[in-house]
């Protein structure tokens, strides 16, 4: 067995709120539930060939996720934040080997992009 892919599926409690965020990070929205039905409760948000999906739950009864993202330089992520005015915790030189700037979504979901050191 191989497998090619995993997407999560996050639930959200805000999802307009929830696309606009992720489109500041450089996501785009490749699809979403407006495509078939006229209520807004299911986008998909790709980033180069990964994708997270995002679903709305109105009644908010969730924990937020973590997300870790593994990225070749972590300083083209913090660019990113400064250019979209995100706030964002940097942690340098970890004692696991890794540099690592982490933010929340408005769903507070704990997105952690990871930089291993050579």
């Amino acid at each position: 067995m191989k497998i090619s892919n995993i997407s999560p599926v996050l639930p959200v409690a805000d999802i307009q709120k929830e696309i606009a965020f992720f489109e500041k990070l450089g996501f785009s929205n490749t699809h979403d539930s407006l495509r078939y039905s006229d209520a807004l409760d299911y986008a998909v948000m790709t980033f180069d060939s990964q994708s997270i999906h995002l679903q709305l739950f109105a009644d908010g009864n969730f924990v937020g996720q973590q997300i870790k993202f593994w990225v070749a330089d972590i300083n083209q992520v913090k660019t990113l934040f400064e250019a979209a005015k995100l706030k964002g915790n940097l942690h340098e030189q970890t004692p696991w080997g890794t540099h690592e700037l982490g933010c929340y979504s408005p769903t507070k979901h704990a997105l952690i992009f990871v930089q291993e050191i050579a």
